[in-house]
C-alpha cells in the first residue's frame, strides 16, 4: 500500500508525503513522487515500529526516525563522496546539517520549520524558493556561492543567522529575511544590484533605528548603482568595501 498527498507550493514544485504499510513499499513508490525533501511514514518498519524515510537529491530514501543508529545516533549519506549526493547528518533522528554539491533549486518549504537544522551547504544552488528555511531556528551557517535568487520569506524567522553572504545575487523576494533577529551582516558582493523585495529585512537589526544596528555590505564602487537601484532606504546601513578589503575576506574564509 501506498497512499501519496502532496505539500503545496505557489511554484508547483512539491514535495510528498508517502504512507506504506511496510519498508519494501518504498520501492513502489514512482520516481516522479519523490523529490528533495520528501517524507515516507512505513507503519510497519523492520523493528515494527513506525518508520519515517526523508529523500535526498537522488531520490533515495534515509532512515529519519533513527538516526541511522550504530555511530552514536548520527548518520550520514554520501558522507566520503563530498563530490555528489546528498550529506544530510541525522542526530538523534533529527537533521543537524544539510551538504549537497548537486542541488541547483530549494524548493518551497522543503526545510521549514526544522529546528534543530545549523549548517547548510549547496554550492551549486542558484535559487532558494519560498519558504525553504523559514523557522529554522537555530540555523546559523548558510552557504550559498552561487545562488541568484532567494524567495519569499526563504529565511523567515531564522534567529540564529547573523552573517549571511550571498555574492551572485541579483533578486531578493520580499520578507526574505524578515524578523531573523539577530542578523547583523549581510554581504551582497557580486557585480549586480539584487532587485529589493518588500520589507525583505523588516524585523532585522539592519532596519533597527537604535544606535547598535546591523550593515549591508557590498563593493564601494556600487554605491550609487545600490541607491539607484532601489536600495536607497537602507543607504545608512550600507557598507562600501573596497577591493583589497574584499580580498581579504575571501581569504580569511
Amino acid at each position: 500500500m501506498n497512499i501519496m498527498t502532496k505539500r503545496g507550493s505557489e511554484d508547483n514544485i512539491v514535495t510528498y508525503e508517502h504512507y506504506c504499510d511496510t519498508k519494501a513499499d518504498l520501492a513502489n513508490i514512482p520516481q516522479d513522487q519523490i523529490s528533495l525533501g520528501s517524507v515516507a511514514i512505513v507503519l510497519k518498519d523492520e523493528d515494527d515500529s513506525m518508520g519515517i524515510y526523508l529523500a535526498n537529491s537522488n531520490k533515495e530514501w534515509i532512515s529519519f526516525s533513527t538516526g541511522g543508529g550504530g555511530n552514536g545516533g548520527e548518520s550520514s549519506t554520501d558522507e566520503g563522496n563530498p563530490g555528489g549526493g546528498d550529506f544530510v547528518k541525522l542526530v538523534d533522528g533529527t537533521i543537524t546539517e544539510a551538504i549537497d554539491s548537486t542541488v541547483t533549486v530549494v524548493r518551497s518549504s522543503a526545510f521549514a520549520y526544522l529546528n534543530d537544522l545549523t549548517k547548510v551547504s549547496f554550492p551549486a544552488c542558484t535559487e532558494i524558493r519560498e519558504r525553504a528555511f523559514q523557522w529554522c531556528s537555530e540555523l546559523n551557517n548558510v552557504s550559498f556561492p552561487m545562488c541568484s535568487r532567494i524567495g519569499w520569506d526563504a529565511f523567515l524567522m531564522c534567529e540564529s543567522l547573523a552573517t549571511v553572504s550571498f555574492p551572485a545575487c541579483t533578486q531578493i523576494d520580499g520578507e526574505a529575511f524578515m524578523d531573523c533577529g539577530n542578523l547583523m551582516s549581510a554581504y551582497f558582493l557580486g557585480p549586480t544590484v539584487p532587485t529589493l523585495g518588500v520589507s525583505a529585512f523588516y524585523g532585522t537589526p539592519i532596519t533597527r533605528t537604535s544606535d547598535i544596528h546591523g550593515s549591508i555590505f557590498i563593493r564601494a564602487s556600487m554605491f550609487s548603482a545600490f541607491l539607484r537601484g532601489g536600495w536607497y532606504t537602507l543607504s545608512s546601513r550600507i557598507v562600501g568595501l573596497t577591493d583589497e578589503e574584499i580580498a581579504e575576506l575571501d581569504a580569511n574564509n
